[in-house]
């Protein structure tokens, strides 16, 4: 397996139906669009206003999944599946959804900017010296206050915290931050006097008449319950939320494919990339839809911005996250992802050469792999590791250790099939050399490769083979 072979693709269809056949494209991922550019007489459409539209959706979006993914107890949240066609009809199916989030949106709003107001009236030196008659008003004094509560009685500190006014608390580690008006301190006091609790702080903060009605404004926009029902209902309806963010994506990156079109006055056309042994599946679904369009395959030229695809088998496709750390083979370059795993494997078990390590390495790369989630770089990753720690094992049985131990220490660790490193240093100092030049040799002749099927063949002789033919010598 290696770069897949891509066909350029240019479809011309009914304004009409342009919103069909951008769906059915974007459903059925067999074509690659790009842009259409500097084509005579078409035209091109901007759609940024409502692509920003939809980030600023996503972003609020966003920080609410991001609010209820804190929620430990998974108990609390109701797995809920939306069926394709109301996935696609989301906004009229779940009207009632999209409701709440609006209202939790705006308490998450005001949540953070109460948070940052507080963040500010913490961070502002008391200046009190220079206390004015206005700051000398005990209404615009706010206090700061810190105490540990234990678990047992945390929930019945926060409900006596929720009767007193403007008061605002955050818990963390069984520590109490409390911010509020001097006036309300004497209620507190009672309430740490009952359940028997001791202040570890207390500071002052002198604020000016701005700044305190800004805080009672933000303290008083919704009640403590309202909040906590919102919270509450919230809980049951996250896996909506997070289908709600699926689609508004879906609708962003749908506009996003229409910017690369390119438009008559009745008509559209569409350019992109497809493999080779899809078209016929294209045409079918095309046809299938009664769609007034046609379309035309030709072969990419060496001008054409050709994408890459590639197409590796299950013990080589990680590697294609270490090769693409670098760089990401061209179209009409080689796929060097076999040698990168040919490699890459070879070093990391000659360095690592050991049994248990191998184990440990093997195991937590697997397990972390094949977690689950959605396939990201980090499992790509971690199944490089599973196959480097397969490796180790394999060196580690040739030179028969285990966690630094060998057959000499305990007999069940099996003897070593190679000579005993330490001992003979050099010959494999000179091995790996040897195995450097090899990989510098195979490199050569991919670079010769290369540049033949490019027609350069003269470069290929002169700045490859002939450095294959050096080494060759110098062994």
């Amino acid at each position: 397996m290696a770069i897949v072979k891509l066909s350029k693709l240019k479809l011309y269809g009914m304004i009409e139906e342009k919103k069909e056949v951008i769906d059915l494209l974007y459903k059925s991922d067999l074509v690659h669009i790009k842009d259409v550019n500097n084509v005579p007489g078409l035209t091109k459409v901007s759609n940024e206003v409502k692509v920003a539209e939809y980030d600023q959706k996503l972003q609020k979006l966003q920080k609410v999944i991001e609010f209820y993914n804190k929620f430990k107890k998974k108990s609390d949240f109701d797995e809920i599946l939306v069926n394709e066609k109301d996935f696609y009809d989301f906004e009229n199916s779940h009207r009632e959804i999209i409701d709440e989030l609006t209202q939790i949106i705006s308490i998450l709003e005001v949540i953070e900017e109460k948070e940052n107001l507080i963040a500010e009236i913490k961070n502002e030196k008391s200046n009190t010296e220079t206390q004015s008659e206005e700051f000398e008003n005990s209404d615009k004094k706010l206090l700061l206050i810190d105490l540990k509560v234990n678990d047992a009685i945390s929930d019945d500190f926060k409900s006596y915290l929720d009767d007193l006014d403007l008061t605002y608390y955050h818990e963390e580690n069984e520590t109490f931050e409390i911010v509020m008006p001097e006036v309300e301190f004497e209620k507190l006091e009672e309430i740490i006097s009952k359940l028997q609790l001791k202040i570890d702080s207390k500071e002052e903060k002198f604020v000016s008449a701005e700044t305190f009605e800004y805080y009672s404004k933000l303290l008083g926009s919704y009640e403590v319950r309202s909040i906590k029902e919102f919270i509450d209902n919230g809980k049951k309806h996250l896996d909506l939320y997070k289908t709600y963010y699926d689609y508004l994506l879906e609708a962003k990156q749908k506009i996003e494919l229409e910017n690369s079109l390119g438009f008559t006055q009745k008509t559209f056309m569409l350019n992109g990339y497809i493999e080779n042994d899809k078209k016929q599946e294209l045409e079918d679904l095309l046809k299938s839809k009664n769609l007034s369009v046609s379309y035309e395959f030709s072969k990419p030229t060496s001008k054409d911005a050709v994408p890459t695809k590639t197409k590796n088998r299950k013990l080589v496709k990680p590697f294609e996250f270490v090769t693409n750390m670098y760089s990401v083979p061209r179209y009409n370059e080689i796929d060097p992802n076999y040698f990168v795993g040919i490699f890459f494997s070879l070093y990391f078990g000659f360095i690592m050469a050991d049994i248990g390590y191998g184990i440990i390495l093997m195991a937590l790369g697997l397990c972390l792999s094949l977690k689950k989630g959605k396939n990201s770089g980090m499992k790509e990753l971690m199944r490089v590791v599973a196959i480097g720690g397969a490796c180790s094992i394999i060196f580690g049985i040739f030179f028969g250790s285990l966690f630094g131990y060998t057959h000499s220490d305990f007999k069940l660790i099996p003897k070593a099939l190679l000579p005993d490193p330490s001992k003979n240093v050099m010959l494999y100092l000179i091995g790996s050399v040897a195995i450097g030049a090899v990989q510098i040799m195979v490199s050569f002749v991919l670079k010769g490769i290369l540049l033949i099927r490019r027609g350069k063949i003269a470069e290929s002789i002169c700045s490859a083979f002939a450095w294959d033919l050096f080494f060759i010598g110098i062994a």
